[in-house]
């Protein structure tokens, strides 16, 4: 059975997957390979066992924190160096791990090969990785799109971790657990390369009105209006959709460690709302919002205690109803 690995993060990337296909051997397989992303990708792979990979390897680049891995047992194509995994899109520019069978790659073979493609294995898998390419070639999409979409023409039951050369996966899983220095660079990177980025929001006066809930789902559907591009699919970092939006959605719930797109998402949402309290407190000093954002902190509450509410402030604010304030 074939196994997969991954890795992103400050560690250097190959001793981490060559531990980790070490412990996949159990699974049986026929061959091994690696993909080590700095810059440029460098894939290596080798019939036989992980032992032999290493072999193989010895002397190469393996400098780099982001990398895939794979353990194969062959299901189309025999097992040799060529077939082993990961496989790389004709432009060199993307590269694919896969567990399971594309039912259909035959069929869609066929279709690349009259756009141009050419194949150097047998599999289904590097059948995939030019499907992938040949869509986000076609409209210059952000690589989990082409991905999202090529999974729509996939008949089968699989499994699949893809690089993208050009757009390497950003660590961005957490904006809460990132300091606001972190923030502000990732922040920079997201709206280089985002096709479109829109933020709206919901006033004090609307939430009162309406709820926190409904008002958030307002500027959910603001945020959406003002995208200069028209969202085929949208996701939500929560437990719904709200109503009203223009396509399909999914919610997921915690999805800034789901998805990449939410976490970038939640990153440009957090810097903007940092970037809005700090100019509230120039007009507002006395309630120190660079500090707090808003939040029900102590310096917050002993603020509001001492000079009441600004307009800026939601009257359903839990603080708000508390008899221990003065209004």
């Amino acid at each position: 059975m074939c196994g997969i690995v991954a890795y992103i993060g400050e560690k250097e990337a190959y001793p981490i997957l060559i531990n980790g296909l070490r412990r996949l051997e159990y699974r049986g397989y026929d061959s091994a390979g690696v993909a080590i992303l700095n810059g440029e990708l460098n894939i290596y792979k080798k019939k036989g066992k992980v032992l032999d990979l290493e072999r193989v390897v010895n002397g190469m680049k393996l400098e780099g924190n982001i990398g895939i891995g794979h353990t194969r047992w062959a299901t189309h194509g025999k097992p040799d160096d060529v077939n082993a995994h990961p496989h790389l899109s004709g432009n060199h520019r993307i590269t694919l791990v896969h567990n399971g069978i594309i039912e259909n790659y035959a069929l869609l073979k066929a279709a690349l090969e009259k756009e141009g493609h050419v194949f150097e294995t047998e599999t289904d898998t590097e059948v995939l990785v030019h499907l992938i390419e040949e869509i986000q070639r076609q409209d210059d999409l952000p690589i989990e799109e082409a991905v999202r979409i090529a999974l729509t023409k996939v008949v089968g039951a699989y499994a699949i971790v893809v690089l993208d050369r050009d757009r390497p996966p950003l660590d961005v899983d957490d904006s809460k657990a990132l300091s606001a220095k972190a923030r502000e660079a990732l922040f920079a990177e997201i709206c280089a390369s985002a096709r479109a980025i829109s933020f709206a929001s919901a006033s004090a006066r609307e939430i009162d009105a309406i709820n926190i809930r409904q008002a958030t789902h307002l500027a959910m559907r603001r945020a959406v209006a003002g995208l200069a591009l028209a969202p085929t699919h949208i996701l939500v970092d929560g437990n719904d959709p709200p109503p009203g939006l223009p396509c399909g959605a999914t919610a997921i719930v915690k999805g800034d460690s789901a998805s990449l797109s939410i976490a970038a998402a939640s990153i440009v949402a957090k810097v903007l709302r940092d970037r809005m309290m700090t100019r509230l407190a120039v007009f507002h000093p006395q309630y120190e919002f660079e500090r707090h954002a808003g939040y029900a902190t102590a310096r917050h509450l002993a603020a509001l205690a001492a000079h009441g509410p600004c307009r800026h402030h939601r009257m359903t604010f839990s603080p708000m109803r508390q008899s221990a304030l003065p209004f």
